[in-house]
C-alpha cells in the first residue's frame, strides 16, 4: 500500500481516528521505536501542519456541555437578488453566532453559524421571525460532528518523492467498489 510505510504518513493516520492516542500506543500499532515516532509527530506531521487542526471534543456532564457544546449550521438562499441578499445578510450577520458568510456568482447566498446548543431553539426561532415577513426561505443544514471520527487521511495517494498525488481512475475505482460493496449489505 502506498504511503502506508511512510512514518509522518503512516502518523499521520493513526491521528485521524483516534486525535487523543498516545506516542507509545502509535509506536506499537506501527511497530516503530517511540523516539522516532516522536520525532515524526513533532517535526514532520505537526511542525509542518499535516494536520491542519483538531476538533476537540468535550467530555463532561450533559448540563456542562449544552454550556461549552456548538452546533454548525449553514443557511443557503439560492439565487437571491441584490436587496434580498442584503436584507439575508444584514439579518444572519446581525446574530450573535454568525461565523461566516459568502455570496457566489449566480447570486447564492450561503451563511455559517456556530450556534451554542443552549441558544439553538431561540436562534432558530429569532432568525425565522425576521425572514418569515420578507419571504426569505433558506436551506438549513446541520452538520453531526460525531461523525469525524469515521474519516481518515487519503495516506495511499502520499508517495516520499513523488509528495501527494491523484489519479482520477483508480480513485474512482475505489469509490465505485465502495458503493458496490455497500450497495450489497
Amino acid at each position: 500500500m502506498r504511503g502506508a510505510r511512510d512514518p509522518p504518513i503512516s502518523t499521520t493516520h493513526q491521528t485521524s481516528p483516534d486525535p487523543w492516542i498516545k506516542v507509545v500506543d502509535m509506536a506499537k500499532k506501527l511497530n516503530m521505536p517511540v523516539g522516532d515516532v516522536s520525532y515524526h509527530l513533532n517535526r514532520h506531521v505537526l511542525g509542518k501542519k499535516l494536520i491542519s487542526c483538531f476538533r476537540l471534543r468535550w467530555i463532561g456532564t450533559k448540563e456542562a456541555w449544552f454550556k461549552h457544546s456548538i452546533v454548525g449550521q449553514t443557511f443557503v438562499f439560492d439565487q437571491l437578488s441584490d436587496k434580498h441578499t442584503r436584507h439575508a445578510m444584514s439579518i444572519m450577520t446581525g446574530t450573535p453566532f454568525s461565523w461566516n458568510h459568502l455570496r457566489t456568482e449566480d447570486g447564492t447566498y450561503v451563511a455559517e453559524l456556530l450556534v451554542p446548543v443552549l441558544h439553538f431553539p431561540e436562534t432558530q426561532m429569532c432568525i425565522s421571525d425576521k425572514l418569515r415577513p420578507l419571504n426569505l426561505w433558506p436551506k438549513a443544514n446541520c452538520k453531526d460532528w460525531s461523525f469525524t471520527s469515521r474519516f481518515t487521511i487519503p495516506y495511499t495517494m502520499f508517495e516520499r518523492h513523488k509528495g501527494w498525488e491523484l489519479e482520477a481512475e483508480t480513485a474512482l475505482g475505489y469509490v465505485l467498489q465502495m458503493i458496490r460493496q455497500f450497495g450489497e449489505a
